[in-house]
């Protein structure tokens, strides 16, 4: 647990209040600073990561593209390795299969057919995975056909549309495109011998003039047209018309998306020419001589290159992979340079040979360990980081068994534990809560609030009726009778409801406490349920009739509990109306357009008060006197530069005090995120900021008389001045996007606000990696 530093200088003792109840930073490294605001507002009374088989797969892609292009360095026949460095490549080159020689047809048959009938052979290879991939999606189709298809119609179409088999296809694609262009172009290395040049796979085969040869080129041009060019131009047309298709074509080129960002699409069909360039073309390119090695070194350091300017990886730490095997490749080529001889023999001594070799060896796998302890320390981080923001709050919900069970605890990645108590539930609970709403005003809301709360639940079900109902005549026995609490998603017309009303009503009948949960901008008060209900037969009359009606039925039914005496409208009025809660702000709130965290925040308080006990969160907020001018440089300069992130509390007036100013500049200047906070009630009107900061000596002068001259004392320490300061905060703040913030928040809601904050902090940090602009930087994204 690390202590969340707070600098402030004029909050008001609510707004302390509430920063208390922070207590934890939710992450690694160095605290959030809250700069403060001088005026105090006026108070209103007491408001993801690729999986991991996706990285498996791109992983997987990297390694074996990696050896298909360290291939071609068994062809270099002029390139004369040090026997140790030999050995450790062709340790490298073990993922590169030769499918020429596993599924060779001279072995099948057991005659010697000659290089025209292998180069055939391995030409239709990509044929016949095709059919295994077809025949295998038969049996599948035959033995479990997809939802909504019929074993009779099945069809080549129907078996290519289906996203499993084009997924297994382009795979199966991948692995063999390697080895296949490789063969086509061995058809035209050849070898001089006196007045004839031998093909270099064949030496009884004259080159360019033989029938043999010329039949074996044919086979080799359409074979690069049609597989080695056209299979990348292929998938670049598939990937381009599917990428933003329907659910169902966009998972019919998964495969090809899944490892790269939207703006690199098209990095797979790229990614095979490259394939394509290293391990078949680079044989070509003036056989046997060093422009082979001088290519291939050019062609990787321009792959490289792409790689760090485009990013094409939604992994970072596959982006850190794919540079590496590149930049191992690049150091292979560069390597083979230094040891290629027009002679048929060594340019070393057998010892210098072993010496420098062995010297190759040992720094290739330095940097192979180095660089492996970084991916596991960055995936290490990484996982902690998901953790710790994004994660979703879990906990165990032990259903109501007739007696009052023990604690339990509500658990928030890297944060404090919570703890709960659950009073007595009824026997034969089945429903952490059941979910009252109005499914014109608030379905779709309900139904994501049944989703997150079943996920924080530890799978504990959430009785939603559109999902967990079948008859409604069973909606009370099965569903509000068997629930340990009722939540009401409030909107403007759900207490006009009649189910809505009676659901109400059996949960108070049956002693279980009612929770109203308010959507937002969906029109709901408490004052205007009071009135409501107050005149609430006579509202009924005018605006819902037929409620008044199905209320009346309900209670004549026998589908009623039992109970002493008759009911009325007016019990059922008087019973919803006591089951309203006290203020608005006792009231909890379901807000979608809020952030991820804020929302999770917003359900952990309702779980929390289903559980009938907040939690109690321990203060670790640190608050600082009002600092003397040696004090506050040095949080100028030493806390607020190593801060994650700059909390700044807007107000009328806050950016007229010298030290949330230099705070904010000196955050400006060292990248550390500032992240505005809308303050209700505090009255900041962003035309007057920008005019201050537009004039912002005129205006301290004016306003703040003193505080220009205690910033400039300030500030010349730093190197700076007074308009160096405005132009910085002028060019920046304004910009800024405010998340809200009421001291009257929730504990949950107030580390929500710091967890949103660490996203900002990470998303400016991933923005400054990609700018090689430093004012860049300096811009909050």
């Amino acid at each position: 647990m690390r202590d969340l530093n707070v600098f402030n200088y004029a909050l008001t003792s609510a707004e302390l209040d509430a920063l208390r109840t922070t207590g934890m930073l939710p992450s690694r490294g160095a605290p959030i600073l809250v700069a403060g605001c001088p005026t105090p507002p006026s108070m209103p009374p007491p408001s993801a990561p690729p999986p991991p088989c996706t990285i498996v797969a791109t992983y997987a892609k990297i390694v074996v593209g990696f050896s298909q292009c360290l291939g071609a360095f068994r062809s270099f026949t002029r390139v004369r390795l040090p026997e140790p460095f030999a050995t450790f490549i062709s340790w490298l080159d073990v993922l590169n299969i030769d499918f020429a020689q596993i599924l060779s047809i001279e072995c099948a048959t057991g005659q010697r057919l000659g290089f025209v009938y292998e180069l055939g052979g391995i030409i239709i290879q990509p044929l016949f995975g095709l059919l295994g991939v077809l025949l295998l999606g038969t049996f599948v189709w035959l033995c479990r056909p997809p939802d909504g298809e019929r074993r009779c119609f099945l069809s080549l179409s129907s078996l290519l549309g289906q996203p499993q088999i084009t997924n297994l296809l382009f795979w199966v694609l991948l692995v063999l495109y390697s080895s296949v262009c490789q063969c086509t172009a061995s058809a035209f290395v050849c070898l001089p011998y006196y007045e004839h040049s031998l093909l270099a796979q064949d030496a009884s085969i004259v080159c360019y003039t033989s029938l043999d040869w010329q039949v074996g080129a044919g086979l080799s041009v359409a074979a690069m047209l049609i597989f080695c060019v056209g299979l990348p131009m292929g998938l670049l047309l598939w990937t381009r018309k599917y990428r933003q298709g329907s659910a169902v074509e966009q998972e019919r080129v998964a495969i090809l998306l899944v490892s790269y960002h939207d703006h690199a699409w098209f990095f797979e069909a790229f990614d095979l020419l490259r394939k394509w360039l290293l391990s078949a073309v680079v044989l070509l390119v003036y056989p046997n001589t060093q422009w082979q090695l001088v290519f291939g070194a050019f062609i990787t350091s321009a792959a490289v290159g792409v790689n760090l300017v485009l990013q094409p990886y939604k992994e970072r730490l596959c982006g850190v992979a794919a540079s590496a095997a590149l930049f191992q490749l690049q150091a292979t080529y560069i390597i083979a340079l230094a040891f290629y001889t027009e002679e048929n023999e060594s340019v070393l001594t057998d010892t210098g040979d072993i010496a420098a070799g062995s010297i190759l060896v040992l720094i290739n796998i330095a940097c192979f360990v180095l660089f492996l302890a970084y991916l596991v320390h960055a995936s290490a981080n990484a996982v902690v980081d998901v953790g710790s923001i994004s994660a979703t709050p879990t906990t165990v919900w032990p259903l109501g068994k007739g007696a009052a069970v023990g604690s339990m605890a509500l658990t928030r990645p890297q944060s404090t534990t919570a703890q709960l108590s659950k009073a007595e539930a009824p026997t034969g609970s089945q429903y952490a809560c059941f979910l009252s709403h109005y499914k014109q005003e608030a379905g779709s809301d309900a139904r994501y609030l049944a989703d997150i709360m079943t996920r924080m639940l530890g799978g504990t079900p959430v009785f939603l009726d559109s999902s967990a109902l079948s008859d409604l005549r069973t909606l009370f026995t099965h569903g509000v009778h068997r629930s340990d609490a009722l939540v009401l998603l409030a909107t403007e017309h759900v207490l006009l409801r009649s189910w809505c009303l009676i659901e109400i009503f059996e949960a108070v009948m049956q002693k279980k406490p009612v929770l109203y949960m308010a959507i937002a901008g969906k029109g709901f008060t408490i004052q205007k349920a009071r009135t409501l209900l107050s005149r609430f037969e006579d509202e009924l009359a005018d605006h819902s009739p037929s409620t008044a009606a199905e209320l009346l039925e309900y209670f004549a039914s026998a589908s009623s509990v039992e109970r002493n005496g008759k009911v009325s409208i007016g019990m059922l009025a008087n019973t919803v109306l006591s089951s309203l809660p006290t203020s608005e702000h006792a009231m909890f709130t379901l807000n979608l357009h809020l952030t991820d965290n804020r929302i999770a925040a917003d359900v952990i308080d309702l779980i929390e008060a289903m559980a009938e006990r907040t939690a109690q969160i321990d203060s670790d907020v640190r608050l600082a006197a009002q600092p003397n001018s040696e004090q506050l440089l040095r949080v100028a300069l030493e806390e607020v530069r190593a801060a994650k992130a700059v909390l700044l509390f807007l107000t009328e007036g806050c950016l007229l005090r010298p030290w949330l100013l230099l705070e904010c500049y000196v955050a400006c200047v060292h990248g550390v995120p500032l992240v505005p906070l809308m303050v209700t009630g505090g009255q900041y009107d962003y035309a007057a900021a920008r005019q201050t900061l537009a004039n912002l000596r005129q205006t301290l002068d004016e306003q703040n008389p003193g505080a220009s001259a205690v910033l400039e004392v300030a500030l010349e320490t730093m190197g700076a001045s007074l308009d160096d300061l405005q132009e910085k905060l002028h060019g920046t703040i304004p910009h800024l996007i405010a998340l809200p913030f009421s001291p009257n928040d929730t504990a949950n809601a107030m580390l929500a606000l710091v967890e949103s904050a660490e996203e900002v902090h990470e998303a400016q940090r991933m923005a400054r990696e990609k700018s090689s602009d430093p004012a860049i930087s300096d811009e909050v994204v």
